[in-house]
């Protein structure tokens, strides 16, 4: 049940990503913590 909770918020969150630019950040670390570091490191790397 709270796996389908969780993909039924992560689909809402992915519609209104226009809306907030903010929310994918704040979902990913509630989320995905386990994946943000690496989200971050990548982002290092893109910048000159």
């Amino acid at each position: 049940m709270a796996r389908k909770a969780a993909k039924k918020k992560v689909a809402f969150d992915k519609l209104h990503k226009t809306k907030k630019p903010k929310a994918p950040g704040k979902t990913l670390k509630l989320h995905r913590p386990e994946k943000l570091p690496f989200t971050l490191a990548s982002l290092r790397k893109s910048d000159p």
